[in-house]
C-alpha cells in the first residue's frame, strides 16, 4: 500500500521546506538523467558519500549533497512521496528551522550508518532515505493515532500502541 495523504494539522504554516527539498531532489535527478554513463558515474562518485573518502578526511561536502541524489525513478518517487505526505506535519511541529536541522541530521545519520557498517567501502551512497526515515520515526512518535490515506477509496487509521511498564 502506498500513502497518498494524511490528516493535516489545522492552522499549520505552509511547508515551504518540504516543497523546496522536493524541488531540489527532482532538479538533481533530472540533472542526473541528462548525463551520459561516464559523466553520471563521475557525478555520483563526486557527490555521493564514499566511506573511505570520509574516513580519510576527504569530500565532506558529499555528506550533504548525497541527500539530494537518487539512483532511479522509484527511489526518487518513493522518497518524495513520503516527504510530501509526512514531512509537512513534522515541519508544522518543528518549525522551518527545526525541520531543516532535523532533516539534515536524519540524512547525516543515514550516511554515518553507511560509514560505520562499511568503513572500507569505495561504493558511493546516495539518496534521502536517512532523512526520510528520521521523518517517519518522528511522525510515528508525535502522531500516535493519525489517519493516513492509502488510496482514493479506502482509509486506514495508523495506530501505534505504546507499551507501558507496570
Amino acid at each position: 500500500m502506498i500513502p497518498i495523504g494524511d490528516d493535516k494539522i489545522h492552522g499549520a504554516k505552509t511547508p515551504f521546506l518540504c516543497w523546496i527539498f522536493i524541488a531540489i531532489n527532482v532538479f538533481a535527478f533530472f540533472h542526473e538523467l541528462s548525463l551520459n554513463d561516464q559523466e553520471l558515474n563521475a557525478f555520483i562518485h563526486e557527490y555521493g558519500v564514499i566511506p573511505v573518502d570520509i574516513l580519510n578526511g576527504e569530500n565532506y561536502k558529499s555528506l550533504i549533497t548525497s541527500m539530494f541524489l537518487h539512483g532511479g525513478w522509484l527511489h526518487l518517487i518513493g522518497n518524495m512521496l513520503f516527504l510530501y505526505v509526512f514531512g509537512d506535519n513534522i515541519e508544522a511541529v518543528k518549525g522551518h528551522l527545526g525541520f531543516l536541522i532535523f532533516y539534515i541530521l536524519g540524512g547525516l545519520a543515514g550516511s554515518f550508518a553507511h560509514i560505520f557498517f562499511s568503513p572500507d567501502s569505495t561504493i558511493p551512497s546516495i539518496g534521502a532515505s536517512g532523512a526520510i526515515s528520521a521523518l517517519l520515526g518522528a511522525y510515528l512518535v508525535w502522531y500516535v493515532v493519525k489517519r493516513v490515506v492509502w488510496n482514493e477509496n479506502r482509509k486506514a487509521t495508523a495506530t501505534i500502541e505504546r507499551y507501558q511498564r507496570r
